[in-house]
Formats: C-alpha cells, structure tokens, sequence
C-alpha cells in the first residue's frame, strides 16, 4: 500500500511538472530547455505569496485534477514537437523517483535534526490565515522572513496534493533533492556541450555526494546515525569531566 500511494505521488507530481515545462517551453521556446522546469514552479510560488497577502489559497486541491487532465494532454499532444525536453523529463522522472524511494524507505522525520522544527514551520501555514503567518511555537512573532519561503512552498504542495503534512513534509524534501540531481545533471550538461555520458556520471557522483541529495547515504551506511560517524568525545567542552583523560591514560604518556 505504500508503495502504492509513492508511486500515485511521483505519477501526479512529475505529470504536472512536465506539464508546466511544456507549457513554458511553447510560450518562450528560445529559452534553456532545463529552466522551463523550475521557473513556472517559482513563478507559482511567489505569485501565491503575493496572493496570500490578502487571501488565504485554501481549496488549491480543486486544481489538481484539471492541471494533471490538461499536462496529460499537452504531453501527448506535443511530446514528438518537443524532442528538447525528452533527455530533462526523463532525467527529472529518475530523479524524483529515486528521491522519493529514499523518503520511503526512511520516512521518519526526526531522524533529521531540524526534522520537526522544519515540520512546525510548515505547519503554520496550513491555518488557513493571511500572510505573515503567527508562529504556532512563538506567538506573536511573525513568520516574515525569506529564510521561510522554502516552508511556504511545502505548504503550497501540501494544499495542492491534499495530503497530510508528514506526507507533504517527504514528498517536498523528496522534491528539492530531486532538483539537486536535477540541476547538477543541467550544468553538466551545458558544460560538456550536449554528452549524455558526462550527464549520466555526474548523476551518479551527486547521489554519492554529501550535498542535499546525501539520503543515498542511507543504502550504504548501517545504522547511520551521529554517535557512529561523530567521536562523542570531540563535541565536549575541554572543562567538562567526561572529556578529561583517565589517570591510567595519563600514566600511560608519561
């Protein structure tokens, strides 16, 4: 059942994100064919924060069925056009979908450390109010700064795909590790002029990478946890008792 419902959550998200890219690419066919998946994204989000300032998007959920009817027809109408977004669709796909696997294989949010403070901020913009929101932990400070706007835009997915905020919190982690994979494969792209090979292999090396995509980790690592990466004993204060050495130690120097 849960593999079940990852796989409706890709099918829906990647087919409105091609779907966006079609439509940016048939609009400004003279701009980067990597772009056209991320600028319509950016576009909705900050035009729905300007929005939210005076009222609050509650029923986004109503659009999913028409914008995912219309991508599936736009795909398939001018999938053979555009033969410049066949190598970014498929490398987004693959990118979301392993993303995604990784999320639930290890779903648990507190095994991240800012894991549910990143969910509590999320969650302050699900109450349905204007923005700036009031934090749910802080009241009455406001939620204004630019260093939420990634949490808004969770939240922003969350309405869309209607679905409960520990599932919105994964599939929007899922989601920007996805675009890590994605972009690292746009640069080197346009770097090595068009080699499908070079694209390839920097895919492979950005998984293997400690950037945001290092949930790879998680397949290779057992029990991938701070206390077996991190020396404890590095993290105590000198003037703390535990990180003194023993008398035998000291006997042992000398």
């Amino acid at each position: 059942m849960l593999i079940l419902r990852a796989l409706m959550l890709w099918a829906v998200l990647s087919l409105n994100v091609v779907g966006a890219a079609f439509v940016f690419r048939r609009f400004f066919p003279g701009e980067s064919r990597w772009l056209a998946f991320a600028v319509p994204e950016m576009v909705v989000l900050l035009l729905s924060n300007c929005i939210e300032h005076y009222i609050p998007l509650t029923g986004l959920g109503y659009l999913l069925p028409l914008t995912t009817i219309g991508s599936i027809y736009l795909i398939a109408v001018t999938w053979r056009l555009q033969k410049a977004l066949r190598l970014p669709s498929v490398v987004f796909l693959g990118a979301l979908a392993f993303s995604i696997s990784l999320r639930m294989i290890r779903p648990d949010i507190t095994d991240d450390r800012d894991g549910v403070y990143d969910l509590g901020l999320i969650s302050n913009f699900l109450y349905g109010q204007t923005l700036p929101v009031e934090s749910a932990w802080l009241p009455p400070i406001k939620l204004l700064y630019y260093y939420f706007l990634p949490h808004y835009g969770a939240s922003l997915l969350i309405r869309f795909l209607n679905v409960d905020v520990g599932t919105g919190y994964n599939l929007s982690t899922a989601l920007l590790a996805a675009y890590i994979y994605f972009f690292s494969a746009a640069i080197s792209w346009h770097l090595s002029r068009g080699r499908v090979w070079v694209v390839l292999l920097i895919l492979f090396l950005t998984a293997c990478a400690a950037t945001g995509a290092s949930a790879y980790l998680y397949l290779t690592v057992d029990h991938l946890e701070p206390e077996n990466i991190i020396n404890p004993n590095s993290l105590l204060s000198p003037y703390d008792p535990a990180a003194q050495p023993s008398p035998e130690a000291k006997t042992n120097r000398s």
